[in-house]
């Protein structure tokens, strides 16, 4: 087994899922931890945090949940996954069409923290809004999003 992600991402996913909630929730959507996110029979990724616009029908949706009920997959980068995190998993969301893509980046101690949100646009992610820490990110779909980086370190 793999050690765990370092407790700093673990904060901030957790809070970044507080901050996401009240406004995903009010628009219909389902804020996850990770999940089984599959494409297709051998490829799937386990993203942070996934943002869902219909609910897993059966069993085995629910272990394996299709790409076609995810709206939004987020990742926080870490050492040892950041090809993962910056070209395999954006690359198969994107083929996958999932509409929104979100990578957050924080080191501790320097206090940094930094958010790109991307928008799926012709089968590839553009850039829509990014934020460091001391600055709003802020973007209105797929439900309005509004918060400052630096809420995201411990």
């Amino acid at each position: 087994m793999p050690p765990a992600e370092p407790m700093s991402n673990t904060f901030g996913e957790m809070t970044l899922a507080h901050l996401l909630r009240p406004a995903a929730q009010a628009a219909g959507f389902y804020i996850c931890g990770p999940v089984n996110l599959t494409f297709d029979f051998k490829r799937w990724i386990q993203p942070d945090l996934t943002v869902l616009h219909a609910l897993p029908e059966t069993d085995e949706e629910d272990k394996w949940v299709p790409a076609r009920l995810c709206t939004m997959a987020v990742e926080f980068v870490s050492t040892g996954s950041r090809r993962q995190d910056f070209v395999d998993k954006p690359k198969r969301c994107a083929e996958g069409g999932v509409p929104y893509f979100m990578r957050v980046e924080l080191v501790r101690r320097l206090q940094h923290a930094s958010v790109e949100f991307f928008t799926l646009v012709d089968g590839r992610y553009q850039p829509t809004a990014q934020a460091v820490a001391g600055q709003r990110l802020r973007a209105t779909k797929p439900f309005e999003i509004d918060f400052d980086p630096r809420e995201l370190l411990p």
